[in-house]
């Protein structure tokens, strides 16, 4: 039975007088199934959050690698880089030196962890009794996010290995 917003109170009030009729009491217990869903599923959600932070906490720190791992190189392949300006090269040369060997790597990575992630998540789901549909794609999508955020910082990477002066570097090795 649905109760219209607002007559909460109401029918509260009725079922009082109902319990005092039938029993002689005015002592009525009682718990809204919306609280009572929402009781249930609070150790869940709490879990849930402390898998989405740490996580995040997991992506970010990722992240600061994969900056660090970039910056080193880019800065390891200055004198390269400096050349290959001196020659005529353009941002497009320096971006595809820069990422091929990235796009590898991640390339490499993603089909690797594809199927892993893929039979360790069906080995999981499968020791419950109740089960849950698994969307396929969503490990694709966290492979999408994180080559975008690889693809972002590379692309900082590579802006700023454009904007070196040749002569300075050539100079100062």
């Amino acid at each position: 039975m649905d109760i219209a917003e607002g007559h909460e109170q109401e029918v509260i009030d009725y079922l009082r007088d109902l319990v005092h009729e039938l029993y002689g009491t005015n002592e009525l217990n009682y718990k809204w199934v919306e609280d009572q869903r929402q009781d249930l599923y609070k150790e869940d959600q709490r879990t849930a959050r402390i898998f989405v932070t740490f996580s995040l906490l997991a992506i970010a720190v990722t992240c600061l690698g994969v900056l660090g791992l970039m910056m080193f190189d880019v800065r390891r392949r200055f004198r390269e880089i400096a050349l290959r300006k001196v020659n005529g090269a353009t941002f497009r040369d320096i971006a595809l030196l820069l990422s091929r060997r990235y796009l590898i790597i991640f390339g490499v990575a993603a089909i690797a962890s594809l199927p892993l992630s893929l039979l360790i998540i069906h080995r999981l789901m499968a020791s419950y009794t109740i089960r849950t549909s698994f969307a396929w794609w969503i490990p694709l999508l966290s492979i999408a996010v994180i080559l975008a955020l690889c693809a972002l910082t590379l692309y900082g990477q590579m802006r700023k290995a454009m904007h070196i002066k040749p002569y300075k570097v050539l100079k100062e090795n």
